[in-house]
């Protein structure tokens, strides 16, 4: 689990990404998960922007991309 601190220096960093991956209302698929990895490759964060089907629960998709992505994700 990151530190108070690295958190912080994640979400200053996220707020500077102009590169997003928008989630579409298919959701999340393999394509998603193979961009995340894509952009893992160059990158330490993936900014993601979800229509409105995931964003009826985004606890839910949260909980679909950390098992899919193996990789912990953080909501801000």
């Amino acid at each position: 689990m990151p530190t108070v601190a690295e958190l912080k220096r994640l979400r200053r960093v996220g707020i500077r990404l102009e590169k997003r991956l928008k989630v579409g209302k298919a959701g999340i698929t393999e394509g998603i998960v193979n961009g995340i990895h894509e952009r893992w490759r160059s990158s330490e964060l993936v900014k993601i922007k979800c229509e409105d089907p995931c964003r009826m629960n985004m606890k839910r998709t949260h909980e679909i991309l950390e098992v899919s992505a193996a990789r912990s994700i953080h909501q801000q």
